[in-house]
C-alpha cells in the first residue's frame, strides 16, 4: 500500500469455485493465507492446479503450491527476512544445538513464537507463543 498498490480481500468458496476464478483474474497477483488442510483434499488440488494455472499466465502468486512443496512456511519466512516485507529476527533451526544456542539468545529480546516444523499437522497445531516471565527484553547485546 505504501508503494501505491491497493490489497482488497478474496474469499474462496470450494462451491462457488467459478466466481473465484472470474474475481482471481481481474487481479494482479494474488497472496493465499489459508493453511494447507483448510480444504478436503478434493477442493485443495482443484484450488492448487487453478494457483499453478494462474501463476503459469503471468500472473504473481504468493506462493505457489510447487513452491509450497518444495519449501516449509517457516523456511520461506526465514528466507525472506531481509526483504521489506520480512522480520529480520526470523530464524530456523535444524538441531538441538542451533536451537538451544539461537533461540535462547532469542527469546533475551523479545517474545517468541515457535513452530515445529512437520508435514500435515493442522493449523496451529505445535506452535507456541514464548516471553521471559519478568518481561524485560534486552535493547542491545551488552
Amino acid at each position: 500500500m505504501n508503494a501505491g498498490m491497493s490489497c482488497e480481500f478474496l474469499e474462496y468458496h470450494a462451491d462457488d469455485h467459478d466466481s473465484f476464478v472470474a474475481a482471481a483474474m481481474n487481479y494482479d497477483g494474488l497472496i493465499i493465507r489459508f493453511p494447507l488442510g483448510a480444504l478436503d483434499m478434493g477442493a485443495q488440488k482443484r484450488f492448487d492446479k487453478l494457483m499453478d494455472n494462474i501463476a503459469i499466465k503471468g500472473k504473481a502468486i504468493w506462493s505457489t503450491p510447487v513452491l509450497q512443496q518444495r519449501m516449509s512456511s517457516k523456511d520461506a519466512l526465514v528466507k525472506i527476512k531481509d526483504l521489506t516485507c520480512g522480520l529480520p529476527d526470523s530464524f530456523a533451526y535444524y538441531d538441538k544445538e542451533e536451537f538451544d544456542a539461537g533461540f535462547k539468545m532469542s527469546c533475551a529480546f523479545s517474545p517468541r513464537i515457535i513452530s515445529m516444523n512437520r508435514m500435515g499437522k493442522k493449523s496451529g497445531e505445535g506452535v507456541w507463543m514464548v516471553w521471559l516471565e519478568s518481561k524485560r527484553y534486552r535493547v542491545t547485546l551488552v
